[in-house]
């Protein structure tokens, strides 16, 4: 029987004897981890954790995981999607910490983007200029349901890093060729992010 040990955001540690295999999103519920979750389905990444230790007491990562990890610029074995993870029946320590961030509810704000054909980029276009560029990857192209990641370029402070987002939906470009108003779901809090763009519920910006 593996002993998991969940590492938090603080260094504190939590140690769980596990079943012999199984479903390790089912282990991390019936612990109360430290693992945040949010999809739960292997779509959204919020339950992304670094392995420290122990990376082959999990199954090998399919398909869909490997590809929401390449997103965030992760790859497994060091890194997993614990709603995706299956345990083997293995003897050993299982070390891991989670990297996304714990939030009561998602949030989903207007964001005006923009798509730069010259660098084919797409970046977010804040009112407040001085926050300097807010660049999204993780798609070719603005289409609904897609992973993103939203990261501060300087002369922003870097403190915030990388946000992780969902695409909800994509207003035509109307009169502006190349820009476009898109209602992206925060799947991790981030106050700078919520400052600058109007929350969804709230009348469309013009």
């Amino acid at each position: 029987m593996p002993t998991v040990i969940f590492v938090d955001q603080l260094g504190r540690t939590q140690t769980v004897l596990a079943p012999e295999g199984g479903s390790f999103i089912k282990l991390c519920d019936a612990a109360d981890s430290p693992v945040p979750f949010h999809c739960r389905c292997g779509n959204c990444g919020t339950c992304r954790i670094a392995v420290i230790e122990g990376a082959d007491e999990l199954l090998p990562a399919q398909r869909q995981e490997r590809h929401v990890l390449d997103v965030l610029g992760l790859s497994p074995p060091d890194h997993r999607l614990a709603c995706q993870a299956q345990m083997h029946s293995g003897q050993e320590n299982l070390r891991v910490k989670p990297l996304g961030k714990r939030t009561p509810a998602p949030r989903a704000l207007w964001v005006p983007v923009a798509h730069d054909a010259e660098t084919n980029e797409i970046r977010a276009c804040p009112s407040d200029r001085s926050m300097g560029d807010i660049l999204i990857s993780g798609t070719a192209e603005l289409k609904v349901g897609s992973v993103i990641l939203l990261t501060f370029r300087a002369p922003v402070e870097p403190a915030s890093g990388s946000i992780v987002g969902r695409i909800l939906r994509v207003a035509p470009p109307g009169a502006n060729p190349g820009r476009y108003m898109t209602a992206i779901e925060l799947l991790e809090p981030d106050e700078t992010l919520e400052s600058l763009f109007e929350p969804v519920g709230t009348p469309r910006p013009p």
